[in-house]
């Protein structure tokens, strides 16, 4: 294994590292689904009291990926989508 495929192994496996952390704190102490990240369910609750100013923050950390919030919410209707088609075939 090279250095260049060394350095995208690792970058995928933190990407994942920090999704488990997102998802683990949504459901555990934000007592949300477990398979949802806090940027997600920030975009799909920002109706809901407070997770408006959520929503926004995150979107200002993130500052370099517009609309995150969106973004993520986007990717987890992607995978569960992939996970309805493998299981119907």
């Amino acid at each position: 294994m090279n250095w260049s495929n060394l350095m995208q192994w690792f970058k995928a496996w933190f990407f994942k590292l920090l999704v488990v952390i997102s998802q683990a704190v949504n459901a555990l102490i934000l007592n949300g689904e477990p398979d949802q990240t806090i940027s997600s369910r920030a975009y799909s609750c920002n109706n809901v009291k407070g997770w408006s100013f959520v929503e926004r923050f995150i979107n200002f950390v993130f500052f370099w990926d517009k609309n995150h919030c969106h973004n993520s919410w986007l990717m987890d209707v992607d995978f569960s989508n992939r996970i309805i088609e493998r299981s119907t075939v």
